[in-house]
């Protein structure tokens, strides 16, 4: 799968950590207090409300653009039988009652004689890491032209879920 999500989700919590920044300036300036800081405290809450809106568009655009890879790569891909080099865990996703963890897999593909590692994401609640030791073969979609890859479960259908 292409980095780009995981550059999505990246750039996100980079936001998130910036977006306190002009609440923190808002705040100092609401205890300083004079007449004519008023518009500057709107302005701090409002930049501090426009980064969180950022923030969302960057964390959600990363699922999105995951969920159109593997669509895409499912359409335009070859199927193939993959080797699990490493799994890693990218991070979570929902509230404390329906979190998802994000779990990448790289996987190594024979592609005509030539050797490629390319990852893909996978959301998973209670994941088993015994289950996806290195070395396991699964079956996956893989599109040359892009470089991205998809798990397949047993009805070929491409994995969002472990």
């Amino acid at each position: 799968m292409s980095k780009i999500p995981s550059v999505l989700r990246t750039i996100g919590w980079i936001v998130f950590i910036l977006m306190w920044i002009p609440f923190a300036l808002a705040i100092f300036n609401i205890y300083k207090s004079s007449e004519d800081s008023t518009g500057l405290i709107l302005l701090y809450i409002g930049v501090g409300v426009g980064l969180m809106f950022v923030f969302f568009f960057f964390l959600i655009g990363a699922s999105i653009m995951s969920w159109m890879l593997k669509r895409v790569v499912a359409s335009r891909g070859k199927k193939v039988t993959a080797l699990i080099v490493k799994t890693t865990y990218m991070g979570g996703e929902g509230d404390k009652s329906r979190k998802s963890d994000i779990i990448r897999f790289d996987l190594e593909v024979n592609h005509e004689g030539e050797t490629i590692v390319a990852s893909t994401e996978v959301k998973s609640r209670n994941f088993d890491a015994s289950k996806y030791p290195p070395g396991t073969r699964v079956s996956a979609v893989y599109d040359h032209s892009t470089r991205t890859i998809a798990m397949l479960n047993k009805n070929n259908y491409v994995v969002e879920h472990v």
